[in-house]
């Protein structure tokens, strides 16, 4: 099942790559973008989808700081914050990896004032991600750290 999963990502992402081609993102994003595009295959190929990891969020949100995620089959099925407490409904507040990059990609194309990632070099996961949507407004960026991978 999850060998035809990730075949299933893997001809959805060629997809979206080929298309992508006809519609380059320009700008801040257009160098950001290959790279997040290469750093996804590396993701992808890589064919992880249970792992733990901690996930801080820095955003002006509820569910801001750092916390514990499980994920299984490519959901995110446990958090739990800095004090050892369960997050109720942990799916609506964490991002799973694939959906860090769905973030990234989204964000670029939106041509951001600013956009800081940084990639694992092992299997390409993003790092760390800030976007700054408009310098002008405050409160409005939101910035995710990685740390404590795990594959299962």
């Amino acid at each position: 099942m999850k060998l035809l999963h990730r075949n299933f990502l893997l001809l959805i992402f060629l997809a979206l790559l080929t298309t992508s081609f006809s519609c380059k993102v320009e700008g801040i994003g257009s160098d950001k973008m290959d790279t997040m595009r290469e750093n996804r295959w590396k993701w992808i190929k890589s064919a992880i989808f249970d792992y733990e990891v901690d996930e801080s969020l820095n955003c002006f949100c509820v569910i801001a700081g750092k916390h514990h995620l499980v994920v299984v089959d490519d959901h995110v099925v446990s958090a739990t914050n800095s004090q050892g407490e369960a997050v109720a409904n942990p799916a609506q507040h964490f991002k799973t990896i694939d959906q860090l990059f769905k973030f990234i990609e989204e964000s670029l194309k939106k041509n951001p004032a600013r956009a800081d990632i940084t990639y694992d070099s092992t299997y390409g996961y993003p790092k760390s991600i800030y976007i700054d949507f408009d310098e002008r407004m405050a409160d409005e960026e939101m910035g995710y750290e990685l740390s404590n991978f795990e594959k299962k």
